[in-house]
């Protein structure tokens, strides 16, 4: 009888210890982001440079990195959906944003002391002021500006059973952070979940 008590302790332990390790790693991811948003605003100022944090959503995990374009103001290209341009349209844009690119070089040091995300977080979403739109695959990037400034942006991470959602305001130095843990009974139609609680709050931090 002991020894079936112990075994059901054991199993009711396991599963509460891995999702405290999930729920640190998701902790630990958007601290790395808002770490990188920090050095990232610190370095346009530094630099008197446009500088952007730019994550790619297609890895995984996903990783992250922050680079610096010329001295000075830069013109940030309107942002286009490819999927609405005619064929030439869409190569003509895509030239121009390839130019736009090579005006950006990674900052070493930060490149030095980041780290990709842990393969239980995903970046899902994110949205910023320089999009018209939420963006969940590709590159996004958000962009810093000499004067202090910053692109306005709202980044969603997940695990399998936790939502985290980061909102960076333009001017001032503090992110706000929270924390949404899923119905386990909602397991079964996540990608449903996220996308409802997503556009949720995405509406929500438009206004």
């Amino acid at each position: 009888m002991v020894a079936l008590v112990l075994v059901g302790v054991i199993f009711l332990i396991v599963p509460s210890s891995e999702d405290a390790l999930v729920h640190k790693h998701l902790q630990e991811a958007v601290d790395d982001i808002d770490r990188a948003i920090r050095f990232a605003s610190n370095e346009s100022v530094l630099k008197n440079s446009v500088v952007r944090l730019k994550i790619n959503l297609d890895n995984q995990p996903n990783t992250f990195i922050v680079e610096y374009g010329p001295e000075g103001n830069l013109t940030l290209p309107r942002m286009q959906n490819v999927d609405d341009l005619s064929i030439s349209e869409a190569k003509a844009y895509q030239e121009k944003q390839g130019k736009f690119e090579s005006q950006f070089t990674p900052v070493e040091e930060f490149s030095e002391i980041s780290r990709p995300l842990s393969v239980d977080v995903n970046i899902i979403g994110m949205a910023t002021n320089y999009y018209d739109r939420i963006i969940q695959s590709g590159e996004v990037s958000l962009f810093f500006y000499p004067s202090g400034e910053k692109d306005e942006a709202i980044i969603f991470f997940s695990t399998f059973d936790e939502m985290a959602y980061l909102e960076v305001p333009a001017f001032l130095q503090n992110t706000f952070a929270d924390y949404i843990i899923y119905n386990p009974q909602d397991v079964r139609r996540l990608e449903d979940i996220q996308s409802d609680l997503i556009l949720e709050n995405y509406n929500r931090w438009k206004k």
